[in-house]
């Protein structure tokens, strides 16, 4: 009795967990159906992924023409460690990799070495992130970085947010592309 009290919590959560990341997809496409500023588009959006993941640090990083990641949105961050988080703690390599792979990281990996882990558990403070790249195609357009509470992240969660991921690239795609149209 006790494991299905506990198998059932945990699809519960699971199930709000989806609610929350489907409402975020429908909130997205809502702020781009008001034709904002890409900034304030990333920001929402940025907003949005955070809380349907009970988090409340988060970023944003958009590749230049030359393929340079510079931060653009950011939530959580005071000025000092903003800084910090420009190069991803001394870490921006993880951001290059997650984008030129096109695939997303999950921190803690077995992929990964358990250093940079601890390293990254202790400068964010948070015992798992994401590394999502938002890509169009094999186009890597930029990351996002969702940190989480949680101590593992599952194939469902990364999956929902992937999937944001996508919309939100497809945003960038259209608004670099409405910036050019208008020069």
């Amino acid at each position: 009795v006790e494991h299905q009290i506990s198998r059932n919590a945990e699809l519960m959560r699971r199930a709000a967990e989806d609610k929350a990341l489907l409402a975020v997809g429908g909130r997205i496409t809502e702020t781009l159906n008001q034709k904002l500023p890409l900034r304030v588009v990333l920001r929402e959006a940025l907003a949005l992924i955070l809380d349907a993941a009970g988090s409340s640090l988060g970023a944003i990083y958009l590749a230049e023409a030359g393929g340079k990641l510079v931060l653009q949105s950011q939530i959580g961050y005071n000025q000092a460690r903003r800084d910090e988080l420009q190069n991803f703690f001394g870490h921006s390599g993880l951001l290059y990799r997650a984008s030129r792979e096109n695939t997303a990281l999950r921190i803690p990996s077995p992929d990964l070495a358990q250093d940079l882990i601890d390293d990254l558990r202790h400068k964010t403070k948070f015992p798992s992130l994401l590394v999502a790249p938002l890509a169009v195609a094999d186009a890597s357009l930029g990351i996002l970085v969702a940190c989480s509470s949680r101590s593992e992240l599952d194939d469902a969660w990364v999956n929902s947010v992937q999937t944001v991921t996508s919309q939100l690239a497809e945003a960038v795609v259209l608004a670099r592309t409405s910036v050019t149209v208008s020069e």
